[in-house]
């Protein structure tokens, strides 16, 4: 599914949160579990992989990418309270 589609139907699922008459929730929950589906599909498809394996990859990402960010701010912070007077004199130079 071509990715103007795809923001057409997000921008969809915002302009009618209807109750589901059966569950009592909101139908843009279910268009929103469809469109994670059909996102999912297209990335299995695109990948050439399962969808599985489409999943597993992103929380390993999402994972690894949480970790970089932790460890740029803690060497930030390292580099800071070592440099920090240099920093300051630099800066009014």
């Amino acid at each position: 599914m071509p990715h103007i589609q795809l923001r057409l139907s997000v921008g969809l699922l915002r302009l009618s949160p209807e109750k589901c008459p059966q569950s009592g929730c909101r139908r843009v929950g279910h268009r929103t579990l469809e469109l994670h589906q059909l996102v999912l599909d297209a990335l299995a498809q695109t990948e050439g992989t399962s969808k599985q394996e489409v999943i597993r990859r992103a929380v390993l990402e999402r994972y690894e990418r949480s970790g970089h960010a932790s460890r740029v701010a803690s060497s930030a912070k390292r580099m800071t309270d070592r440099w920090g007077d240099v920093l300051e004199r630099l800066g009014t130079a």
